[in-house]
């Protein structure tokens, strides 16, 4: 696997729906959620300006997560109940491309979790994941790529 690189992004404003699910959900959430947000999207006259992404914002003790299920904009636009305008933070990021099926990005988050230790860096807040291939465009699985981001405590 890849070493992650650390990369300094700009904010990014972004409509999304927050969703708490089981891991084995996330798909159903997605393709319940990303029309919705798509659609509030074009309603506000937003502009999509990149993949569709996934926000791990919390666990608990059960299992369940909560995210946030969206897709960036151009410039932030107000939300319509249940899509809520949020910005994704901007400063040092540590980035990893999946390459392959989603059932695999578990050993892709750890492999990051392990970067972040042994290079004694910290997480500056919540972990996403943007589906920069369309499985509905691409097929073949093996062809998929997922882009994880992970802002960083400055060092």
């Amino acid at each position: 696997m890849p070493e992650p690189i650390v990369l300094t992004l700009a904010p990014q404003p972004a409509l999304v729906i927050r969703a708490t699910t089981a891991p084995d959900q996330i798909a159903a959430v997605l393709h319940r959620c990303l029309p919705a947000v798509w659609q509030c999207a074009v309603e506000r006259g937003a502009t999509i300006s990149g993949a569709p992404f996934t926000r791990y914002l919390n666990f608990d003790e059960q299992g369940l997560m909560e995210i946030e299920v969206g897709m960036p904009i151009l410039e932030l636009v107000e939300g319509q109940d249940p899509v809520q305008a949020v910005e994704l933070p901007g400063g040092p990021c540590a980035t990893l491309v999946h390459e392959g099926v989603y059932e695999r990005l578990p050993a892709t988050h750890m492999a990051l979790d392990e970067w972040l230790e042994s290079n004694g860096r910290l997480p500056a807040g919540p972990r996403w994941e943007s589906y920069v291939t369309d499985p509905g465009k691409t097929p073949d699985p093996s062809d998929w790529r997922t882009l994880l981001a992970q802002p960083l405590a400055a060092s």
